[in-house]
């Protein structure tokens, strides 16, 4: 009997959309830290700021699953990952330590939504039999990313400053969105 494939353009799609997603976070957590010192922010303003995109992903996800239910898991992983693009084009405005502190607070929301749609989906589109693996796969993306794009994060802006840098954000948000479509 033939085992039931895990590499479908569903589960790849949600892959390479978690993959640029979690890129689009991993370009910024060590980067934005620099960003914040040099607009005038303290090293504790570095603290709340950061902190602001886990508080907003925590407050986000016991809502997240429900919503999901609710409204359909495409539906909310392609809003959320909309709004997760939108919020990272504010990152080039930010030019101070109050704006930078909501506008994480909205990106770490948008992530605690999207990463419970994207999550549910590919358990959907497992395959009983292979479901552990296919989740192995899936695993990988966010330490795939984390591998490579601190370091990418760090050459840009040491190359050509942190607008770039925002810039590349916002499109791995949009090749994330752009993912998304065809599931």
């Amino acid at each position: 009997r033939a085992s039931v494939p895990i590499w479908t353009r569903n589960f790849i799609s949600l892959c390479l959309a978690n993959l640029a997603l979690f890129m689009s976070m991993h370009m910024l957590t060590p980067t934005l830290p620099l960003y914040l010192l040099q607009v005038g922010g303290s090293q504790m303003d570095v603290g709340y700021v950061m902190g602001a995109y886990t508080v907003g992903a925590m407050v986000m996800r016991p809502f997240a699953g429900r919503l999901v239910d609710r409204w359909g898991r495409k539906k909310i992983m392609v809003v959320s990952l909309l709004a997760a693009l939108v919020v990272t084009l504010f990152y080039r405005f930010a030019k101070d330590v109050p704006l930078l502190l909501a506008i994480r607070g909205l990106h770490g929301m948008t992530f605690g939504m999207v990463g419970t749609a994207i999550g549910t989906m590919v358990a959907d589109s497992l395959p009983v039999d292979r479901f552990s693996e296919g989740i192995g796969y899936f695993g990988l993306t966010p330490p795939l990313s984390l591998a490579i794009t601190p370091v990418i994060g760090f050459w840009l802006v040491g190359r050509s400053g942190f607008p770039v840098l925002f810039l590349a954000v916002t499109a791995l948000a949009a090749l994330a969105f752009c993912c998304s479509i065809p599931v």
